[in-house]
């Protein structure tokens, strides 16, 4: 799942009801998962582009230009939407890198 939109969707925000956030989450497809072993999944933001590879070839490939003025948060995890669900997750390695940082500047 991912915001697919800039729009504050918040209950107090006035606008949860409107069109643009009828519309504020998409799915995207990674591809079907192994059943047995695991799988490789790589993750790139830059260039107004979010890339995600599953077992080294592109599952998405999105623009997110809209996201230029926001802040973005990565975690790694299950995050269950619903009651009484039970999730595991396993990882092998996980790597965080961050290329070209800004400068920030007063």
């Amino acid at each position: 799942m991912i915001k697919n939109n800039a729009v504050n969707c918040s209950s107090k925000s006035g606008n949860k009801g409107s069109a643009e956030c009828k519309k504020a989450y998409i799915k995207l497809p990674l591809g079907p998962i192994a059943e047995k072993g695991s799988d490789k999944f790589d993750i790139y933001v830059g260039n107004q582009r979010l890339i995600i590879n599953h077992n080294d070839s592109t599952v998405v490939n999105h623009d997110i230009s809209y996201w230029k003025d926001m802040v973005s948060y990565y975690k790694a995890g299950v995050y269950n939407q619903f009651k009484n669900g039970e999730s595991e997750a396993h990882f092998y390695k996980l790597a965080y890198s961050i290329k070209n940082k800004p400068v920030i500047t007063d």
